[in-house]
């Protein structure tokens, strides 16, 4: 069997006090064929000079590619500038601030090359781990394998993208909108238009935990609501990706555009929701659109116009 050329990407943004530790996990791996693609994003402290430190001072046989955004392009921007510097037909998914395990590499490989029809994704399971490095037990991804577009359309699986592998020709497919706030779902989407997505239940990545995971002290309804806007703002921009790609896919799947027609105009309700500025708008947003299911319409209406009452509930439960 020919041997596969994988590649990592490897993204980092002012992760100083961990980036050192998720490159070395690369250069520790026991593939020692694989390339390392470092893309930092303009990161404000000390994170490029450690990824430049110790990438001097590595003198192993992986190939190491160092690249420095001048301007912050955001994550999926970052990724897909990332991607360009790559040859693998394999890539990995990696972020600054994560530790992949020595065999996570030649694992997911092995893992891959068993299948007759090759799946687009391989995602593993990894290990929960705090801000500071505890071990929470192991996180499993679901069961890739039993997952196709209908069954993804009426719920979408557990998964997390810093433990993927996927093929070269899923991230080509067609480009990412690069104002996505996260890829992983899109990609997963994509491969179940495609190959397919498999899990391999090894936990292979220690997925460090956000530093914001708590809610801060200071969380108020402004904060959820601002938060709950980006997110229908992130929503709609994930399913017009998700349109364009099933579009361009030859297998025309039309029960599930209608799904992501559907999660649209929910997208669209919210985001108008929540930026409406008077309860009259707000009620004939909630009158017109009847083609949305009542109690998620209704949900967000109170939400939007009751602010003083959730905003007393939310000063309770801090108190």
């Amino acid at each position: 069997m020919e041997p596969v050329r994988a590649s990592v990407v490897l993204l980092t943004y002012n992760q100083e006090a961990f980036v050192k530790e998720a490159l070395q996990s690369w250069l520790d791996q026991d593939d020692d064929k694989i390339e390392i693609v470092v893309s930092d994003d303009g990161s404000k402290d000390g994170t490029w000079p450690i990824v430049e430190s110790l990438a001097k001072a590595y003198s192993g046989s992986k190939k190491i590619i160092l690249n420095r955004n001048p301007v912050n392009l955001g994550l999926v921007g970052n990724y897909t500038k990332a991607f360009h510097l790559t040859s693998g037909d394999l890539i990995f998914t990696a972020a600054g601030d994560d530790v992949s395990l020595p065999s996570r590499c030649s694992a997911c490989v092995a893992y891959w090359q068993t299948f007759e029809t090759k799946p687009d994704l391989v995602a593993a399971d990894g290990y929960d781990m705090t801000l500071d490095g505890h071990d929470l037990g192991v996180k499993k991804t679901d069961e890739l394998g039993t997952w196709d577009l209908t069954r993804w359309g009426q719920k979408r699986p557990y998964i997390f993208g810093a433990s993927h592998m996927m093929t070269r020709r899923l991230i080509a497919f067609n480009d990412l909108n690069p104002n996505l706030m996260y890829e992983d779902q899109c990609f997963l989407f994509r491969a179940l238009l495609m190959g397919g997505a498999v899990r391999i239940a090894q936990p292979l990545v220690k997925h460090r935990r956000g530093g914001v995971s708590q809610q801060a002290k200071n969380y108020n309804y402004e904060i959820k609501r601002q938060k709950m806007i980006d997110s229908a703002h992130g929503g709609i921009l994930e399913c017009q990706q998700m349109m364009r790609d099933a579009q361009q896919s030859s297998l025309q799947n039309q029960d599930i555009l209608q799904v992501l027609d559907k999660k649209l105009r929910l997208e669209n309700y919210i985001l108008q929701m929540l930026s409406a500025s008077s309860v009259y708008a707000k009620f004939m947003l909630l009158t017109k659109a009847t083609d949305l299911p009542f109690a998620k319409r209704f949900r967000f209406f109170q939400f939007s116009t009751f602010s003083w009452l959730h905003n007393s509930v939310m000063l309770a439960k801090r108190r």
